[in-house]
């Protein structure tokens, strides 16, 4: 975390892998998620607030029996908000978006991956109002 003016700026990286396997079978237990990478910016200060997201998911080949494998993504998630209080009331507007490169994407744990991927480009406006 870095601190800037009017706020602080925070840098985020992640990786996470499992690996299992039915021991008397000597095959990889279903559903089990590929590696995934990651990596964000998050900007929070006053009166802004604002992130950029990047997720790399890989493909998963080490499938049960039985059991599609899925192809690789990657995700591409943005968002910015103002934020004011005015006469004792938080006012906050918001602009995000997430899968903005609109890949399709399949999550292997997910049950239903042959039939529906994930959702593609979501861009939201938002206002909330806190009293």
């Amino acid at each position: 975390m870095a601190e800037v003016d009017h706020g602080h700026v925070e840098l985020e990286l992640w990786s996470d892998y499992t690996n299992a396997t039915l021991i008397a079978a000597d095959q990889p237990l279903p559903r089990i998620p590929p590696l995934r990478v990651g990596t964000g910016v998050h900007f929070e200060g006053q009166p802004w607030t604002a992130f950029l997201r990047g997720r790399r998911i890989l493909a998963q080949e080490r499938v049960a029996p039985n059991e599609e494998p899925t192809d690789g993504y990657t995700l591409l998630d943005a968002s910015v908000g103002y934020r004011r209080v005015l006469g004792g009331v938080l006012h906050e507007i918001t602009l995000s978006g997430q899968n903005l490169l609109d890949r399709e994407a399949r999550s292997h744990v997910s049950l239903l991956k042959e039939f529906a991927p994930l959702p593609g480009r979501d861009i939201r406006l938002a206002y909330r109002v806190a009293f």
